[in-house]
């Protein structure tokens, strides 16, 4: 009994981990894709850059004993740098959304390779240990930047640029009727949903010791899975309802643990994922398609 309550108790952490791992990417996902309502593929680059320039940052100032701290506020300007070029591509540039994305990410891509040198690098072993506080294991410091994150989302949604984001995704015309810029709106939302995007290419390069190119492959279905689940899970009809990316995360990693406890091999998981979203997007129910704006 006891080794199942352990069992049971080490899987859940696990969870817990993951999803605090990928909470900053989704939060981001939501208030991109959700409410503002832009197929924006750039922040599975700004995962890649934010992950090669916070640990490059977290090495600057690994011996002060800041390098987690400066780690993760470089990620978030790293990762709000993809965003905010896709947006002026968009902008000034007249490309689509998706265009712009697929153009940001072949850039991001060669700029990684250019400066990681190979497609894999290990992340320096003195950086790793920033991810501990003496004494204490890195779940607790996932567990307060995914706090701080989600109560900052929750400001950030009730301010004027945050409901004027929303308002973006319902009614484009809406700025155009009101004399705002629609181009700072672009902007400033794509930057702060790639901020997010980045922050958790840093976290994710520090837990797993390593940073690959192809690390970031398959965010965005990730944040869309992830939405829809929190979508059908909580019934929320509220439209800054941040609880919706809170839910769906770890609902996404629960998931993925009941499937890999079933036998079920998880190169097919994508797949899956494909599949589970086809399914919902086909039966046309308006919540989903408000939800991911499609």
């Amino acid at each position: 009994m006891g080794y199942v309550m352990n069992s049971l108790l080490s899987q859940l952490l696990i969870i817990i981990e993951q999803g605090l791992l990928y909470l900053p990417l989704v939060l981001g996902g939501y208030l991109v894709i959700s409410l503002m309502q832009i197929p924006d593929l750039s922040i599975e680059s700004a995962v890649l850059i934010g992950a090669i320039a916070g640990n490059a940052g977290a090495c600057v100032f690994s011996a002060a004993g800041l390098g987690l701290y400066v780690g993760i506020v470089v990620a978030g300007f790293a990762g709000a740098a993809v965003g905010v070029g896709a947006a002026l591509l968009h902008v000034y540039g007249r490309l689509s959304h998706l265009l712009s994305s697929i153009i940001m990410l072949g850039f991001c891509q060669g700029l990684s390779l250019l400066f990681m040198g190979a497609s894999h690098r290990p992340v320096v072993h003195e950086v790793i240990k920033l991810m501990l506080v003496p004494g204490y294991p890195v779940l607790p410091i996932l567990v307060g930047c995914g706090f701080l994150v989600s109560l900052l989302m929750c400001y950030f949604l009730k301010t004027k640029l945050g409901l004027i984001c929303a308002f973006y995704g319902d009614n484009p015309r809406f700025l155009v009727n009101h004399r705002i810029s629609s181009a700072y709106v672009v902007c400033m939302g794509m930057g702060i949903a790639n901020a997010l995007a980045g922050i958790t290419g840093f976290l994710l390069g520090q837990v797993n010791g390593f940073i690959d190119v192809g690390m970031s492959f398959g965010t965005p279905l990730v944040c869309i899975t992830a939405l829809v689940l929190g979508q059908l899970l909580t019934s929320v009809k509220k439209v800054l309802a941040v609880v919706v990316p809170l839910v769906g995360v770890f609902a996404y990693f629960a998931s993925q643990t009941i499937l890999l406890k079933s036998g079920i091999d998880l190169r097919f998981f994508q797949l899956m994922q494909a599949v589970f979203l086809v399914i919902v997007f086909l039966s046309r129910r308006s919540r989903y398609q408000h939800t991911l704006g499609v």
